[in-house]
């Protein structure tokens, strides 16, 4: 699959690239426009605003794994696709990295990209820097992402949901 994957990448020209932590204000307001397209249609989807959006992601470079966040641009080099990545800071070992968000625009040039490409290559380049395992963090399981891996994975955690009327 992630060979099928890539050759779609290559005739559409969509290339993979770094998260640029370096200017990371700029990087923000176009990953604040990615995810508004990519999770509008999530479960539970509310948006909310750039600032809001930035008060909660600002301080992502001190905590992310840069070697292993990146982004996938286009052929117009608009951002389609992105994955982020920080260690599990609780594993008294260092031997864990978590997926904290991987999504990616959906349509049919550009499927795979992110749930089926960038993990793989995340998961490949965790255990070449060293890391044992690798988390997917907080993911539906009806989720397109949560579904390419059809049952590989092991559930660490779950959560539920509990709701109460207000009326």
């Amino acid at each position: 699959r992630i060979d099928r994957v890539k050759k779609r990448m290559d005739k559409f020209g969509v290339k993979v690239r770094k998260m640029n932590f370096d200017q990371f204000d700029q990087e923000l307001k176009e990953l604040y426009e990615l995810s508004l397209t990519c999770f509008q249609n999530n479960f539970l989807y509310s948006s909310i605003s750039f600032d809001e959006f930035y008060q909660m992601y600002h301080l992502i470079p001190k905590y992310a794994d840069k070697d292993l966040s990146w982004v996938a641009l286009n052929n117009e080099n608009q951002m389609v696709a992105l994955l982020l990545s920080i260690p599990d800071y609780y594993d008294i070992n260092k031997e864990g990295v978590m997926i904290k968000t991987i999504a990616g625009i959906s349509n049919r040039e550009l499927a795979g990209v992110a749930s089926i490409y960038m993990a793989s290559v995340m998961h490949q380049k965790s255990f070449e820097k060293g890391y044992k395992k690798v988390y997917h963090a907080l993911m539906y399981k009806a989720n397109y992402s949560a579904k390419t891996y059809g049952g590989k994975t092991e559930v660490f955690k779950e959560y539920s949901l509990f709701g109460k009327d207000l009326k």
